[in-house]
């Protein structure tokens, strides 16, 4: 589900995204999930959306702020 899926990938996928936030890869698989299945409906929680932005700066990565809210 999207955003998180995009910015997942963006970043090289749910163990590169683990590593980088420091939560265990089952939690970030679960941010593309369904609230019904347990999930956030592909919304990535704020406490871990500033060091993804922060890693994609230091690596120089396209992903911006605006990339965790999805177009209406």
């Amino acid at each position: 589900m999207e955003p998180a899926t995009s910015i997942i990938e963006l970043m090289g996928g749910t163990r590169a995204v683990a590593e980088i936030t420091g939560v265990h890869i089952s939690q970030v698989n679960k941010w593309t999930w369904e609230k019904s299945r347990g999930g956030s409906d592909g919304v990535i929680p704020m406490k871990h959306a500033q060091s993804l932005v922060d890693h994609s700066r230091n690596e120089e990565m396209d992903l911006t702020p605006d990339h965790f809210f999805p177009k209406a």
